[in-house]
């Protein structure tokens, strides 16, 4: 199955545990991303039709809606068999997820990491078990019912 594999390496804050080529940028220099990531996908000669699509990061949770839908129409494909975008917890809303559903959105990967609360605490993020039942709402409401949640072993603290 061909795929492609879109890197977003913004985000709102660098998580603790966090080794990804990502982190807290400039808005400048997310929009000239932005504009050269559209450029090459306006631009490549595609010799093979994508099945999948996967936008990681980073937090692409907190992609501009308006360039999610500019960069996602220049995949061709479309509808994929499964296209997945990461989000961070306490980043959906119910426009952002109706704007992602509306795109299609089909999987959403939770980086949640961890549901005991000093855990989340001090990785530096900042949601609660009960934000994350309410996003997994959104989720459901908009139509994205393949969700996957990440959890880390051996972030500190844990034994």
């Amino acid at each position: 199955m061909a795929g492609i594999y879109i890197s977003y390496p913004f985000c709102a804050q660098k998580c603790t545990y966090c080794n990804f080529a990502s982190g807290v940028f400039p808005r400048e220099l997310e929009r000239r991303y932005i504009a050269a990531l559209t450029h090459e996908l306006r631009t490549y000669a595609w010799e093979w039709l994508p099945e999948t699509l996967y936008l990681g990061g980073g937090t692409p949770s907190i992609l501009d809606s308006e360039d999610l839908r500019t960069l996602i129409g220049l995949v061709p494909g479309r509808p994929w068999m499964e296209a997945t975008l990461e989000a961070a917890p306490g980043t959906l809303t119910p426009e952002r997820v109706r704007g992602w559903a509306a795109c299609g959105i089909s999987r959403v990967s939770l980086g949640v990491q961890s549901f005991a609360e000093p855990e989340i605490r001090r990785t530096g993020r900042k949601y609660t078990a009960q934000t994350l039942e309410q996003e997994l709402g959104l989720l459901r409401q908009a139509g994205i019912a393949n969700v996957n949640i990440d959890l880390i072993a051996g972030l500190p603290g844990q034994t």
